[in-house]
């Protein structure tokens, strides 16, 4: 299933790595639905749609993407829907790969494993790629496997069984970006039976011009602080089942989707989502979604992760600040590593004896 919003440029990519997609016995559809384009993409589509029968297309309003999948997903007759962007692509071997697992496994929900492509043109694993290489079973559930939690909250990494997404009240939600985080959370939640493929399925594209999280970054819209509400959505709803006594929610499952919140919440502050003057209210938000929705059995991440933890727990937004410097550093580091360079941590430890003594120091342990 395909959301399009004037994706001229990109439709005759993503078809073309479906056409080279290798089956056998194995039907493929592909729903298309068009949110009023301004350029050429319905055009694209209608003359692939003739060319190709697997193809329909629904044109709407403007929707946008999440409810431009909920529409998709209500249209589709497949067992199983993976929500493709249209700007991304399938890699070589994907379908077959994961229907192989689907015959195996008949999840409800199947991850996938995904490659970004930056800006600069080079391409890799981004740093969960660790966790779809970690040792688990065929099937599980979020409660015997809590730290599934930390996969990408994307709808694109994930091939969902199409009636247990449909018999669900949960969907997508109709203002962006972000509109992906409830859904994953609440799939993963009521899914009795998980998968992982490690597999690197799907290339994302990061910083298209145009994109939905492009745009969200305007002076004054303000979008990504949609985050914050997406995620009191989960957590909120994650408290009334504990309040029922929902066994799904264990205190370990609990305590690993409010830190999957407040680590995606970061990840969107120091991303550069979020434009200076809006910085500081973003991260009084994020304390305050810390202090709301703290569960009763938590106790902090390790590494760098746990310091920026503390901080949000202190609401101490001028140490956080001192951390930029450094986070920049991990991230370029980090992506560096996937070219085979080496992860650089140092600046960490300088800037901690630069400010020892601070609340920054005291968040890490210092005296």
């Amino acid at each position: 299933m395909i959301p399009v919003y004037d994706l001229e440029d990109h439709l005759a990519g993503c078809f073309e790595a479906i056409d080279q997609q290798k089956l056998k016995d194995v039907e493929v559809e592909i729903v298309a639905v068009d949110g009023k384009s301004n350029d050429k993409s319905v055009c694209i589509l209608d003359a692939r749609r003739h060319e190709d029968p697997r193809l329909t297309v629904i044109c709407t309003d403007r929707i946008g993407p999440g409810r431009a999948r909920n529409v998709g997903a209500e249209h589709a007759n497949g067992e199983y829907v993976w929500f493709v962007d249209g700007d991304d692509l399938i890699l070589p071997g994907s379908l077959a790969a994961i229907a192989d697992r689907i015959k195996e496994a008949r999840p409800d929900l199947l991850f996938l494993d995904h490659e970004a492509f930056y800006p600069d043109g080079t391409r890799g694993p981004e740093p969960g790629h660790s966790l779809v290489a970690r040792d688990t079973r065929t099937c599980f559930t979020l409660a015997e496997e809590p730290w599934v939690a930390d996969f990408n909250m994307a709808s694109w990494n994930k091939v969902i069984r199409r009636n247990f997404f449909l018999a669900r009240p949960i969907r997508f939600l109709p203002e962006w970006p972000h509109e992906d985080v409830p859904v994953s959370c609440f799939m993963m939640l009521d899914a009795t039976s998980l998968s992982i493929l490690n597999r690197i399925c799907y290339r994302y594209t990061i910083d298209r011009p145009g994109s939905a999280m492009g745009e969200a970054r305007d002076v004054g819209q303000k979008k990504h602080f949609r985050i914050l509400n997406s995620y009191r959505t989960v957590l909120d709803e994650v408290g009334e089942r504990v309040q029922k006594g929902d066994p799904r929610v264990t205190a370990a499952v609990r305590m690993a989707l409010f830190r999957r919140a407040i680590w995606h919440c970061t990840t969107i502050l120091d991303s550069g989502f979020i434009v200076s003057a809006d910085r500081h209210e973003f991260f009084e938000d994020i304390h305050e979604l810390f202090s709301g929705y703290l569960p009763p059995v938590y106790h902090h991440p390790g590494g760098f992760r746990g310091v920026k933890f503390r901080l949000i727990q202190m609401n101490d937004y001028r140490a956080y600040s001192l951390l930029d410097p450094a986070n920049k550093l991990r991230v370029r580091a980090s992506h560096s590593a996937l070219a085979g360079g080496q992860r650089i941590w140092q600046a960490s430890g300088k800037l901690r004896r630069r400010v020892s003594g601070s609340p920054l120091d005291q968040a890490v342990g210092g005296k």
